[in-house]
């Protein structure tokens, strides 16, 4: 291949990868419509070993993810890996949608080995307060407010990155 054909191939992968990257960036603009706009719900709430949760008091230390998710989820069996990485490095709080009793949640998280706390929503109340109605659904909050957003399947590496802007 000739200079001149890989610099127009790589000028044409340049331009499709924004446009991609500009088309997720909008569906998820548009799938997060209902998400609150600044600060999140501020409801302290408590996980499936009975531990309180204040996702928005500890915003203002470090940046928090909040996954919310399913056992039923297909694209979240492909999310929850990634996500049970950055627990290791990173405040991990997922709420887990319309999948059972937290003795059921618990054996779930066992059986996956995933180690990132979950808050049972079994009534969808968190659901319905955050605004969200796709599973995986994925906010990073700092100092009280969504800092990002995303919605289906994604990178490590786009969580991170998100994280670390935040």
């Amino acid at each position: 291949m000739t200079k001149r054909k890989l610099v127009k191939y790589s000028k044409e992968a340049a331009i499709w990868f924004v446009v991609v990257v500009g088309v997720l960036w909008a569906l998820d603009q548009y799938r997060g419509r209902d998400f609150p706009k600044q600060a999140i719900p501020q409801q302290v709430v408590m996980d499936t070993h009975g531990q309180k949760v204040d996702i928005m008091a500890a915003s203002y230390e470090t940046p928090q993810l909040v996954y919310f998710w399913g056992s039923w989820c297909p694209a979240c069996r492909i999310v929850s890996p990634q996500v049970n990485k950055l627990a290791s490095y990173y405040d991990v709080t997922s709420i887990a949608m319309a999948s059972g009793s937290d003795e059921e949640i618990n054996r779930y998280m066992a059986e996956q080995d995933y180690d990132f706390t979950v808050v049972n929503d079994d009534s969808s109340e968190l659901t319905r307060a955050w605004g969200v109605s796709i599973a995986p659904t994925l906010f990073i909050i700092k100092n009280g407010e969504v800092s990002s957003f995303t919605i289906g399947v994604t990178s490590l590496p786009g969580l991170l990155l998100r994280l670390t802007l935040a």
